[in-house]
């Protein structure tokens, strides 16, 4: 299957891309000359970005005017014409299982809003596990991902199941602890819930965290759900990851019948 479709990249406008090509026009001519069809721009917007920086001091950003900026993005996209479907979106985050940094107004201003269920690496505004073994750590991460799949407020649940963090390095043995049953009630709740599920390039690049996403995207196929495909690109030289989706889904089952309706091909 070909990848036509990018529906996770970071403009420069999120902080976290420190690329100043990095921008809608640039994203465009580069994936237009490749055959894409659409594409997404989903930059970071959150809603509480006052202790952000406590992760990253160097991290830079007009936070209280992203989603101003969000629409604006917006605007300019509706009403100039590209060699592709150009969307505009953002990736919102999930703080806590009780707390979701979006809203169904939000989602309704948007054309895609991703809502990533596993940012454990913000340590400063997402919740940690009580628990930190391996099998804590798998607990946490469902509770975290069922919670976002309920909440109704995004249409893709961005890159789940990765234990960024503490046991970043360990993912196979932080998913061994979850059974495929686990697995496969929490991926037909997100079905039931209308919610498409990443193929993350971005992911697929680490080959260990590559090899341990292979069940529970082979068990999220069973349960029906609907995929989506982002590279997770904050620059210009990281549009190089779809040969890498291409492979996991020839791996995982995964054929064009199982991606989601939200992607324009």
């Amino acid at each position: 299957m070909k990848v036509v479709n990018d529906y996770h990249m970071h403009t420069k406008l999120s902080p976290c891309s420190g690329d100043p090509e990095a921008t809608i026009a640039n994203f465009v001519r580069i994936l237009a000359e490749r055959g894409f069809k659409s594409i997404c721009i989903t930059d970071h917007y959150w809603t509480r970005p006052e202790n952000i920086l406590e992760n990253n001091p160097d991290l830079k950003g007009p936070f209280p005017e992203t989603l101003k900026q969000i629409l604006e993005n917006k605007k300019m996209v509706e009403s100039t014409e590209f060699p592709m479907k150009v969307l505009v979106g953002a990736e919102i985050e999930t703080y806590s299982p009780d707390c979701i940094g979006g809203t169904l107004e939000l989602k309704e201003m948007l054309d895609v809003v991703l809502l990533p269920t596993d940012h454990f690496h913000l340590t400063s505004i997402i919740q940690q596990p009580d628990d930190h073994s391996f099998a804590g750590w798998g607990k946490h991460i469902m509770k975290f991902f069922i919670a976002g799949a309920k909440s109704r407020v995004g249409h893709v649940l961005a890159h789940p199941f990765v234990p960024m963090g503490e046991h970043h390095e360990a993912p196979r043995e932080v998913l061994d602890t979850i059974s495929d049953a686990e697995f496969f009630d929490a991926l037909s709740i997100a079905n039931e819930y209308d919610n498409a599920i990443e193929i993350n390039g971005g992911c697929l690049a680490d080959p260990v965290l590559n090899e341990a996403l292979v069940r529970p995207y082979t068990i999220a196929k069973k349960a029906g759900c609907k995929f989506t495909f982002g590279s997770d690109t904050h620059r210009v030289s990281t549009l190089d990851r779809y040969d890498l989706m291409e492979r996991f889904c020839d791996t995982c089952g995964i054929t064009e019948d199982d991606l989601s309706s939200i992607m324009i091909r």
